[in-house]
């Protein structure tokens, strides 16, 4: 009773067994997550690196890793944080095979009253490649003036 609503990770509500209590998945078109959002991020000690990575490296989906690395690139090109109203999406433009990626990113004012939208599509095979990709759609966003939305 203490909300009208509240959005959660549907992922989180799955792994708890709340599966019922899902009453809409909102689509990246209506709107998009933030950087990185539901990637799993595996720390390593220094002195392991070798060892573990090797032993963990079936959990690294290649795809994702793009993915992830595009939307990561246009967060830190924007200083963003959890206090920042960023977000930054990226998928396969033409399914997994086609090497396309489509990276989407919104930079809002923090009462809403502005908002800035950028995409950029490539063909991508390296992390160096995705991170251009970002690089790319950061550079429109602070050609419309996301740094001074951001208070950066």
């Amino acid at each position: 009773g203490l909300y009208d609503a509240i959005v959660l990770a549907a992922a989180g509500l799955k792994r708890l067994g709340l599966v019922a209590r899902i009453r809409q998945i909102i689509p990246p078109s209506l709107c998009l997550p933030a950087a990185g959002q539901g990637a799993l991020g595996i720390e390593i000690l220094k002195n392991d690196r070798r060892q573990i990575a090797a032993k963990i490296a079936f959990l690294n989906d290649p795809q994702t890793f793009l993915e992830v690395s595009a939307e990561r690139a246009v967060s830190r090109a924007l200083g963003g944080s959890c206090r920042v109203p960023l977000a930054a999406y990226c998928e396969s433009a033409y399914g997994a095979s086609s090497g396309r990626l489509l990276l989407r990113a919104v930079v809002a004012a923090v009462d809403g009253t502005k908002v800035i939208r950028a995409q950029a599509e490539e063909e991508i095979r390296t992390v160096v490649e995705a991170e251009q990709l970002g690089l790319v759609v950061s550079e429109s966003l602070k050609e419309q003036g996301a740094i001074q939305l951001l208070g950066n």
